[in-house]
Order: C-alpha cells, then sequence, then structure tokens
C-alpha cells in the first residue's frame, strides 16, 4: 500500500510555529510542491528542492538590481554584479568617437586624430581632393624633364628612388602574339628563322634577307640586284618625295660607265592605259618626261617651268611590230601658270631639230631669226650635187666646183657675189 507523508497547504505549514515537524520528519506542500524536512531550530522545516535564483550563484552578487540594469563583471570582486550599461543608438554614443565636435558632411569618413576618431574627408593623409594629382605622391616624378608621353609607363628608377615615365619594354623570349608597342631589344626572325633585325649588328633585314637597312645605306644582298616599289595591281602609284634642304649638297649618283649603249641610265619604261591591260601606243602619245616646277610666294604654290619629255613621234609608220620610235621634247613656259606661253625644241627620230617649233621640215628648222656668233660654215656641194637636190627659194651653198657662194632665187640659181 501507498505511504502517505504528512501534507497540507503553504499556509498551514507557517502555522507551525511551536509545532515544528519533528527532525527528520517530511512535509509535502501541496500548493507549491515544496518538500521539506523538519530541522531543529527551523520553523516549518528545511526546504529540499527551493526555487534557484540568480543571486543563489557564488559569484553573481545582485542584491538590489534597478530596472534596466544588466550583469556586468567586476575583476575586482571576480564576480558579476548588477551595473548600468551603455546603450549605442548612435555611432557618437561611442566613447572614442567624437561627431560632436565636428558634425560630419556628405561622403566623409572617420579618421583618427590622436585621441578619437572624428569626420574628415575621405582622400589621402597629404593630398587635398581638389588639386590631387599622381605626382603629389612623393615616389612619383611626372614632371620638369620627366613629363610622360603618350603610351609611356611609370616605371622604377633605383638611381632617383622614384617611379618616372619610361616607353614600356617587353620582357619576354620566345613567341609573342599580339600586338606588340613599346621598345624591342634583341633580333627579330621570321617563322623560318630568317633574321628580320639583327639586334647584333643593329641592321634591318627584308624580303628573306635580300633587302638590308644598314645606318645610312640600303644593299641588296644574295644577288637580288633590283629594289621594287609597288605592284602593277596597286591602284595608285607610289610618290617618292626628297627633300634638300641645303642647296649645297648635291644629289648624287654613283655608277660605271662603258662603251656603245652599255652605260648607266634612267630607264622608264612605259605602257600605254595600264600596266595589267596595256594597248598600242598611238603617234604623238607622251611616254615619260622631267619637270621642274618653281615656288610662287604670291600664290603659296608651285608653278610650271620648264619640262623635258619624250613622245611617240608623229612620223609615218612610229608605231609598228617591235617598233615605238620616239621624240625628245623640250619645253620652256614663257607666261603663267593660268595663262601659260610653251616653247618647244623638238629632236625627231628621223634626226631632225626644230627649234620654236613642234614640227621639222628640215634637219634643222628654226622657227625665228638666228645670231651665229662665230663663223658660219655653209653646206659644200659640186655642181653634179646641187642639182640633185630639190632646190627652193632662199637656199645657200658653197660651190666647190665654182668655188662660189650660190643662192636659190626666183627659181634658178645665181652667184652671190
Amino acid at each position: 500500500m501507498a505511504l502517505r507523508i504528512r501534507r497540507g497547504t503553504e499556509a498551514d505549514r507557517q502555522l507551525l510555529t511551536g509545532q515544528d515537524p519533528a527532525v527528520g520528519e517530511p512535509i509535502f506542500v501541496t500548493d507549491t510542491n515544496k518538500l521539506y524536512i523538519g530541522k531543529s531550530g527551523v520553523t516549518g522545516g528545511q526546504i529540499i528542492n527551493p526555487d534557484k535564483a540568480l543571486t543563489d550563484l557564488s559569484n553573481v552578487d545582485c542584491p538590489t538590481p534597478t530596472n534596466g540594469q544588466a550583469l556586468v563583471f567586476n575583476t575586482a570582486q571576480n564576480k558579476w554584479i548588477n551595473g548600468s550599461v551603455q546603450t549605442i543608438t548612435s555611432i557618437g554614443d561611442i566613447a572614442d568617437v567624437d561627431i560632436t565636435t565636428t558634425p560630419p558632411t556628405s561622403n566623409q569618413v572617420l579618421k583618427w586624430n590622436g585621441s578619437a576618431f572624428v569626420p574628415a574627408d575621405d582622400v589621402d593623409t597629404q593630398i587635398a581632393l581638389a588639386s590631387a594629382s599622381i605626382d603629389d605622391l612623393g615616389d612619383v616624378s611626372t614632371s620638369g624633364v620627366d613629363a610622360p608621353s603618350n603610351g609611356q609607363v611609370l616605371a622604377w628608377n633605383a638611381s632617383a628612388a622614384q617611379f618616372k615615365p619610361i616607353n614600356p619594354v617587353f620582357n619576354q623570349t620566345g613567341s609573342f602574339d599580339g600586338t606588340f608597342e613599346g621598345t624591342m631589344k634583341g633580333t627579330l626572325v621570321g617563322d623560318d628563322s630568317t633574321i628580320l633585325v639583327d639586334g647584333i649588328t643593329n641592321t634591318i633585314k627584308l624580303d628573306n634577307g635580300n633587302l638590308e637597312f644598314d645606318a645610312n645605306q640600303i644593299r641588296l644582298l644574295a644577288g637580288n640586284n633590283t629594289l621594287k616599289f609597288g605592284e602593277v595591281t596597286d591602284a595608285v602609284g607610289p610618290t617618292f618625295q626628297i627633300y634638300n634642304t641645303d642647296k649645297s649638297q648635291p644629289q648624287e649618283i654613283f655608277a660605271v660607265g662603258g662603251t656603245g649603249n652599255d652605260f648607266s641610265k634612267f630607264t622608264f619604261n612605259v605602257k600605254d592605259n595600264s600596266l595589267q591591260t596595256p594597248v598600242q601606243f598611238s603617234a604623238g602619245d607622251s611616254l615619260a618626261g622631267i619637270s621642274w616646277n618653281g615656288w610662287d610666294t604670291n600664290n603659296s604654290k608651285y608653278v610650271p617651268s620648264a619640262q623635258l619629255f619624250t613622245k611617240v613621234s608623229t612620223s609615218a609608220g612610229s608605231v609598228a611590230a617591235d617598233t615605238v620610235k620616239g621624240t625628245l621634247v623640250f619645253v620652256t613656259n614663257d607666261g603663267t601658270a593660268s595663262a601659260p606661253s610653251l616653247k618647244y625644241m623638238e629632236f625627231t627620230s628621223d634626226g631632225k631639230l626644230s627649234i620654236n617649233s613642234q614640227t621639222a621640215n628640215a634637219t634643222l628648222d628654226v622657227n625665228g631669226n638666228a645670231k651665229i656668233g662665230t663663223e658660219l660654215l655653209l653646206g659644200s656641194m659640186t655642181t653634179i650635187e646641187r642639182n640633185g637636190l630639190t632646190p627652193q627659194n632662199g637656199m645657200i651653198i658653197y660651190n666647190s666646183t665654182d668655188n662660189k657662194f650660190q643662192g636659190y632665187e626666183n627659181g634658178s640659181w645665181s652667184n652671190l657675189i
């Protein structure tokens, strides 16, 4: 059967004064579910299962807490005691932050001033934002003689203990695929190992090494004796311009002479219409030439002064199979650029020379007067040779048979003296 001990409410237990339970007698309080044991001198007995409180802990001392307090560890007492705790609702509540003396403005940051964190601009300590420059850095020099140029980079200069602008240096051996801009040091070779830039001899070699650039010389190597500019398929041909700013220095060509037609020469190989689809020349077509133009300071332009050119002869049979007869033409401009007055001297393929005319009707055809500075030796022929001529009024000869100057006038020959 069940063992039942003495029991009652907490009010009943507190009324046991003078009627305390015997030592060791248990009492159960029904309304608090607590168990007490009778103990000498303890009214109502000693509680066996009391409610535990924070203050029951040996390292906690919290006798009279107030609203809002918290447990704070006290190193002097080596206990947790009740005390006030700072409530942080703003960064200014932190003890070493001062945003009251100098309120912050937009985009500022907190910086340590030696005693507290205070608002300050977000820039380097020694550089003002409005005038900030990379040259303001103590270890960078980009002004004066160190002013950078386009494409340069900053590199450390050990002797100056500063970063200074230099042209980019590509330090790589082996192959490189991409766009390179900067300074290259060394030898450059093609895919077939042919040297294109010789870093030892400081020369440039092109066309598989057949063309070499060395200082102020261009050399054709490997037996190749032709230097070609442009191609027959080019839409626009190359133009060469040489600027000689020192008139005392001539443009010189050094060559080897020969005999007959074996000599150094400028050769113009000319096709009509185009180099790819040439057509046959016609009589009178121009071949090639040289022009001289003078600078007009009044109009700031070059105006034509003289020309020397060649053209296809206008004589019969000048163009045929294996034949392009030529005429050499000298031209001067006695007028202006806008209204030229051209004077001609032509030497034809059949050996006739015309002066001040473009048509030679005789071996020497002068359109104008003539002045002989010294003696004039006329043609000398016998009477038989004279009679073989087709005479024209105005002809003069020396008849070696009669030893007479003779002229053809009014349809017959007459002695002039």
